[in-house]
């Protein structure tokens, strides 16, 4: 999700991501079209643990104790099907159609709530792989 630096590595963009908050529809932040780490303080919210790199993203934004942590995502589900409380998502999710019910996706603001994907390798096995990247990118662009 960063771009390297080192020339010796041919890169190519993949895709972007950006981290939604779902949450009870009748919550003063539903109504809203986008929503900051900031005003996201103070609240009680359930993540996956294996969300990798976006846990610290949050835990840099957010205080730890406010991170209700669920190592096991069936108990996840079952704490996000049985409360009231917010859960991250992703557009990416939400794109594939995994909407909570009674639930809205408010977008999260902060430049740190998007990340971009690079598909990369050594640069002098571009040719190798070009059928992967060509693929990569048709792909892409048919789900921009």
């Amino acid at each position: 999700h960063a771009l390297p630096e080192d020339k010796s590595i041919f890169c190519q963009r993949y895709m972007d991501e950006r981290i939604y908050i779902s949450i009870d529809r009748d919550h003063p932040i539903a109504r809203q079209e986008s929503v900051t780490f900031e005003q996201l303080k103070g609240l009680r919210i359930l993540v996956s643990e294996g969300i990798g790199f976006w846990m610290n993203i949050c835990k840099e934004h957010l205080d730890p104790s406010d991170l209700l942590i669920q190592h096991n995502m069936d108990a996840l589900t079952e704490l996000v099907e049985a409360s009231s409380l917010p859960v991250f998502n992703s557009d990416r999710m939400i794109d594939k159609g995994d909407e909570l019910p009674g639930r809205v996706s408010v977008p999260i603001s902060d430049d740190d709530a998007v990340a971009t994907y690079w598909l990369a390798c050594l640069a002098p096995d571009q040719r190798k792989y070009r059928s992967v990247f060509n693929a990569v990118r048709s792909y892409a662009l048919r789900h921009e």
